[in-house]
């Protein structure tokens, strides 16, 4: 079984070839923050995610994890900001009283 550093460094690769022939998807700008991140990488993970939400603002997922890296790095009022589009754009992010 594959560690998730393992995991990780195989879809970064697999991500920077893809982004080669078509930079233009949210999906893999996507799926590279969220492995970027997961190594510790928190300007290529940010810098990666953006780039995801300029193709797609309408990912609610991707406000999420970008919501959850800017918490981590003390950005509490962006981070707020990402978690209410993330929410917005999908109430099921939402946290319930129930």
């Amino acid at each position: 079984m594959k560690t998730e550093v393992e995991v990780a460094s195989a879809a970064i690769v697999r991500c920077s070839r893809l982004l080669r022939f078509n930079a233009n998807v949210a999906e893999v700008w996507h799926t590279l923050g969220t492995a970027l991140a997961a190594l510790g990488d928190r300007a290529g993970a940010l810098t990666a995610l953006r780039n995801a939400l300029l193709l797609d603002e309408s990912r609610a997922r991707t406000h999420l994890e970008l919501g959850k890296l800017l918490f981590d790095t003390g950005r509490f009022d962006d981070a707020l900001r990402c978690f209410d589009c993330a929410v917005a754009r999908d109430p099921a992010f939402a946290c319930g009283d129930s």
